[in-house]
This record gives C-alpha cells, structure tokens and sequence, in this order.
C-alpha cells in the first residue's frame, strides 16, 4: 500500500529488488529459525553484504550506496517485513555510520565507515547500563585517560550483536565529576574480534535471553580495563559524547519507525491472508463484518503511519535536526505495529498463539518496539518539549 508515496523510479526499483530478496531469502527460513532461536545465517548476511545493504546511507566515496533516508526507509521496512531481525541487522551500522559521518575525524571515516559499509564489520552500540537506559547522561561507565588512550571499566546492557560485531561504539564518562552528567561523556569506538569469547582481553559478556527479537543475539557486556588508543575518541574530542549520540539516534529512531512499519506491514498480510482462507461458520473469515472492520482498522493505521514515516524521512534528507520529527515517526509506527499484530493475533484465535504460525512472531516483535531506541514515553517527553517550545 505504497500508493500514496511519492517515490522515483529508482526508489520503487530498490523496493523491488529488496522485496525479492526477502522472499527469496528470508521468508522461507524466518518463523522456523525464530522459534528455534537460531542466528541469522551467515549466507543471508551475505547476501545482504553483497547487495550493500549495510552502506545504504554511507556515501560513496566511503564505499557505501550513498542513498537518501528515504530509499533506507525503504529498504528497512521490506527487510523488516520478512524477519525483523534480519531489518535489524544494520542500524547500528547506521547509527555509527551517522556519527561517524557528522562527528568523525577524516582518519576514523577512512578507518571504519568502508568496513561498516561492506559488511566486513557488524556494530554493537554500547549505551545503556544496568541503572541508566532512559537516564543516559547519568551513565557511570568510565574511561580513564592513560599514557596512549583510555581504560574502560563498567557494565553495558542490551548489546544486539555483541557476538558477532567486530567495532563498538561506546558511551563513556571521561570526566569523573558525576554532576557534569552529559557534558562528561564522550564516544569512543573499540575494535574486537567477533565470537561467543568476547575477545579482546578485558571484555567479556553474556547473552540476555529475549521474548522476542530472536535472529539476533543481545549481550550485557562487561569492561574489565579495556584499553583503547586515542584516535578512537569520536572526533578527537572529549565531553560532547552525549550529543553525538542523540544525534545519531535520530538517524536510528527514523530507521526503526520503518522497521515498525515492515512489522505492521507483515502482519496485515498475514490477517488478509487467514481471513481469506479460514472458513467459519461455513464462510471464510473475511465475509464476517467483524473481520472486514478490524482489517479496515489495520489497514489505515499502516497507511497512516507509513505516510508519517515517509514524510520524516524526506525531511531528513534536507538535513537539520529532526528530533522531535523522529520522535513522531518512531513512536506512531511502534504503536500501529503493535495495534496491527495484537489484532492479527486474535483473528488467529487460537492459531494466533501456536508457534507454527508467523502471527505470535510479529506480536512478540512489535512488542519491543515501544521500549527500544527511546522508550514511548521519552519519546512523548521529545514531542512534548517541541511542541510546548520548552528548554
């Protein structure tokens, strides 16, 4: 239901071409791998690799595709729409990359945007800790300066990708002053090794078993002296990390809210479909006026959020802030991809809640949506203070 998008011929063919991917690709292999809680294999990452899903928005000159934030909208929410998982993968390739791209020295883009950009290097983001997720500027991991960079110590949580990235961004308290809050943060990047071991030295971690979200694997991670040079400092600057990161999150909150939107998208196929076919009462399902007006429902609220998405996303392609803008087209499309799958669910009955079908996937999966990249009520906090103009 893309018809009221205003989209170029080149925008519609990436539709296609992701579409087809995903069929081919992920939607053979999502709910049973899901409900077995296997990773993403490695051939489908591949495949995305080579596609150059994860450069979507890294310019070309950085071996990315350079594409407009609509086109990775686009892209996200055709991704996201066959596995969330698998429409997961990239955005914290994306949020780096947007950090890296505003914030990041000449030698730290060379350095690491091509690796993000080819798929050679999955990111972690390190952000939230065990006492601090919507508090971020009270975070109380540190980093102390040493003779050739930093020592990190401290605990992070809710690390997607913690086995299989290969470069993190971490929010760290370079001042030891607590009462600076965010003016004592700082952003540094820290290369490791991929795998269950957590190598480097010094860092080490272990898997948060989820409801949903599976396809990835989610780490709480703990620095134990993890050394780091100084060129890994985001813009070799210190004590403006909490900046760059909600600036970056703007990038990700956009990404997500089309990640919703797959989700939503997923389930009112699935609900169409049932409906269709299920006879009840000796008519399918569709017939019955109860099932048409929920369907109805679905639909225009998928309709509505995608126009809210699209729109955030064309105006991000002007530049400029978009906070409260992202807050919007995050929050809405959380709400509708939870709305859409709670009702798919129950026009399963009974069905809606046995693992064989794809309906309790996109419940299960909607249902993180209104807590991560901004919880709903940070985010209602980040349209409140735009809307009232308050400091």
């Amino acid at each position: 239901m893309d018809i009221l998008l205003e989209l170029t011929d080149e925008q519609r063919e990436i539709q296609k071409s992701v579409r087809d991917f995903v069929v081919r690709a992920v939607d053979p292999i999502a709910n049973e791998l899901d409900a077995d809680y296997k990773e993403i294999p490695e051939s489908v990452l591949k495949g995305m690799a080579e596609l150059g899903y994860f450069g979507a928005t890294i310019p070309d000159t950085y071996g990315g595709l350079g594409l407009d934030y609509t086109s990775m909208c686009l892209l996200t929410e055709e991704l996201a729409r066959g596995w969330f998982a698998v429409g997961s993968v990239g955005t914290r390739g994306y949020i780096a990359g947007a950090a890296l791209l505003r914030y990041g020295t000449e030698e730290q883009k060379r350095r690491w945007l091509p690796a993000i950009a080819s798929g050679e290097m999955l990111v972690g983001i390190c952000l939230t800790e065990p006492n601090f997720g919507s508090d971020l500027a009270g975070i109380t991991c540190r980093a102390e300066r040493t003779a050739t960079g930093y020592r990190i110590s401290g605990e992070k949580s809710w690390v997607t990708l913690g086995n299989r990235a290969s470069l993190l961004m971490v929010l760290v308290r370079t001042s030891p002053d607590a009462g600076l809050r965010h003016k004592g943060l700082s952003v540094l990047f820290v290369e490791k090794r991929p795998g269950n071991d957590l190598a480097p030295p010094h860092l080490t971690g272990k898997p948060i078993p989820c409801v949903g979200y599976h396809g990835l694997k989610t780490y709480t991670y703990f620095f134990e002296g993890l050394e780091v040079p100084r060129e890994n400092l985001l813009g070799g600057e210190e004590g403006i990390g909490f900046k760059q990161t909600m600036t970056a999150l703007e990038t990700g909150r956009c990404q997500t809210a089309a990640r919703g939107l797959g989700v939503a998208q997923a389930a009112l196929d699935d609900a169409i479909a049932y409906a269709k076919e299920r006879v009840c009462f000796g008519k399918p399902l569709s017939a019955l006026p109860v099932i048409q007006h929920k369907i109805a429902h679905m639909s225009t609220d998928v309709a509505s959020a995608r126009q809210l998405v699209y729109a955030v996303a064309r105006q991000m392609d002007k530049g400029g802030r978009c906070d409260v803008e992202a807050a919007h087209a995050k929050s809405h499309a959380s709400e509708v991809a939870f709305r859409v799958a709670d009702e798919n669910v129950q026009i399963h009955g009974a069905y809606g809640y046995s693992m064989e079908y794809n309906a309790q996937r996109y419940w299960r999966d909607a249902r993180l949506l209104k807590i991560f990249e901004g919880t709903h009520e940070i985010l209602q906090n980040v349209i409140a203070r735009g809307v009232l103009d308050l400091a």
